[in-house]
């Protein structure tokens, strides 16, 4: 395994170019938690990315793993915010294509917000 010092930053952002861009996809961050967008542009320089159509993915119950969710998609039980045009998102640690089946799923989760009778866990992020 090469050091990651010897790695070739543009090899890689033409990698995720070609593979990536315009498809949808999970992004683990630093801090930020777990999104589901369109990727429609990645920055390996400082790990930042751009996603369209994104929403924020609080929880995914009856998954072990995001590789699980971007293969399988989430159940009922997941919690999702609602769908942003656009956001921008920093420190980027991971990014995972999603299955068209995942897609589906991704997609048609009601937001949390949408959600009657659900409680938010005690120090939830406000949407």
């Amino acid at each position: 395994m090469k050091p990651l010092n010897t790695i070739n930053f543009p090899l890689v952002s033409s990698f995720v170019d070609d593979h990536y861009v315009g498809r949808y996809v999970l992004v683990r961050t630093y801090a930020s938690g777990v999104h589901f967008g369109k990727l429609k542009i990645y920055n390996p320089d400082n790990s930042h990315c751009i996603l369209e159509d994104a929403r924020r993915l609080y929880s995914w119950v009856d998954r072990l793993t995001l590789t699980e969710v971007s293969e399988n998609g989430v159940t009922e039980k997941a919690l999702m915010s609602i769908f942003a045009p656009h956001i921008m998102i920093g420190d980027v640690i991971e990014i995972l294509l999603v299955s068209e089946k995942a897609e589906a799923t991704l997609s048609a989760i009601s937001s949390f917000a949408g959600r009657s009778g659900l409680q938010k866990p005690v120090g939830f992020p406000c949407e």
